[in-house]
């Protein structure tokens, strides 16, 4: 029998990838229609803040602080270190946010 340059293992990696199912890249995207979601309702400086700043919440090893708010130029902001609920960090990070913008 004739050598045509290819052996049984390439013939059925071929066959595989023929009638393999498509892939995820393959597939159409499907995509939502964006609504405002609750966050962005209650607190709309933070959504916008973030299309060109940052905000960390958490301890940093830096600073006491559960929460800061920063830009390209370096903090702008940073909350206390006790608060009655996470709303309120986010409430008065909010707040603090329209100030500066207002400032600025």
């Amino acid at each position: 029998m004739a050598d045509h340059g290819f052996c049984k293992h390439a013939v059925t990696l071929g066959l595989h990838i023929i009638h393999a199912p498509p892939s995820a890249q393959d597939k159409p995207i499907q995509t939502r229609k964006t609504e405002p979601d609750d966050f962005g309702k209650k607190y709309p400086n933070i959504t916008g803040w973030i299309k060109d700043g940052w905000i960390e919440i958490g301890r940093d090893g830096h600073s006491t602080s559960l929460i800061r708010v920063l830009d390209e130029g370096g903090l702008i902001w940073e909350g206390g270190t006790r608060h009655r609920s996470f709303d309120a960090i986010l409430q008065e990070a909010d707040e603090a946010i329209a100030n500066w913008i207002d400032a600025n």
